[in-house]
């Protein structure tokens, strides 16, 4: 279900789930297939991904072999990869590529236990959690005020939009990369801004963990990207 919202969540920490930042996912692959036997439902696809620069979180569950991870980060539209940047704070350039999408993309990740889980953090009999219809969720709050002292949500909960778009009875693996410009966000791609974007952890409704990045987007000469390539 997609939300407006100008909830205010507090973070939680602790010593199994402090927040990683410019560190690999468990897995990003173009070439990764659907397999819903192991829970692989959204795969990233496309072509040419590629893993790295993202900023996770990753929650043990107390006395069970199930490790949760949650990534976010920007990556360029027009190149490889993420955007340059420093801590949680992903510097993009303003302009449009194409008609009208922004130069940058939102890519989010959540594994609840794949293979690919296991083995980055040693757990070769890891335990599975479904993120469909469980007690456990994921929140994406995506900001569309550009203002660097406000925020204004859109709210995403992983259970209700993605388990609508499967038929499958488990879902482990959630990637997808969000164009800022695609309802319901629709930013405006040329006005310089910050926006803050949180990926949060719900355990029965409550928030047991989260990810915050910053994407600071100032004007960096490239208006009309496919049309300065077309004629440079």
């Amino acid at each position: 279900m997609i939300r407006a919202s100008f909830i205010i969540l507090i973070v939680v920490t602790c010593a199994i789930c402090q927040q990683e930042n410019n560190v690999d996912v468990s897995v990003w692959d173009s070439t990764l297939q659907v397999d819903w036997s192991k829970g692989i439902v959204f795969p990233i696809g496309g072509s040419g991904q590629v893993n790295g620069a993202f900023c996770t979180v990753t929650y043990r569950i107390a006395g069970q072999k199930s490790l949760i991870q949650l990534g976010l980060r920007v990556q360029n539209r027009t190149g490889v990869g993420a955007v340059p940047l420093t801590q949680n704070v992903y510097n993009a350039d303003t302009g449009v590529f194409g008609e009208a999408a922004a130069l940058w993309n939102i890519d989010l990740h959540v594994d609840s236990g794949t293979e690919f889980l296991g083995k980055e953090f040693g757990v070769p009999d890891i335990e599975m959690v479904n993120m469909r219809g469980s007690e456990w969720d994921a929140l994406f709050r995506f900001d569309i005020d550009p203002s660097p002292d406000k925020t204004n949500y859109i709210d995403i909960y992983f259970d209700e939009f993605y388990a609508n778009a499967t038929n499958a009875p488990f879902i482990g693996l959630i990637q997808d990369s969000v164009p800022p410009t695609s309802p319901p966000y629709e930013i405006n791609p040329r006005v310089d801004g910050d926006y803050n974007f949180m990926f949060v952890l719900l355990n029965k409704g409550e928030q047991i963990a989260s990810v915050t990045i910053l994407c600071r987007t100032r004007g960096g000469g490239i208006v009309d990207w496919v049309i300065q390539k077309i004629w440079s």
